[in-house]
């Protein structure tokens, strides 16, 4: 039999987590709800979706070392070196 060998599972660092918690300020709830869970590949993600239109609005995850933000309402499409600067560009 082959040998598996699957990539372990990376849940946001502190350092992130205290990042990601602006985005409790900047939508909070009950319009707002943040949901933040692991790709089948165990990269972190996180998403802001409006509980009144029912739409995901902002996207963020960690892919490798870099951080990928979506914003698709303010045509955000990045990727950036920093999760302060993608919490940024979800904030604006």
């Amino acid at each position: 039999m082959p040998l598996t060998i699957q990539k372990a599972r990376e849940d946001w660092s502190s350092r992130e987590k205290l990042d990601l918690q602006r985005l409790h300020t900047a939508y909070p709830p009950p319009d707002y709800e943040i949901e933040c869970s692991l790709t089948e590949e165990g990269d972190p993600w996180c998403v802001v979706r409006d509980c009144v239109r029912d739409t995901i609005i902002v996207h963020i995850a960690r892919i490798g070392n870099r951080y990928v933000v979506a914003h698709p309402e303010r045509n955000i499409r990045r990727r950036v070196a920093q999760m302060r600067t993608a919490v940024d560009l979800a904030v604006q």
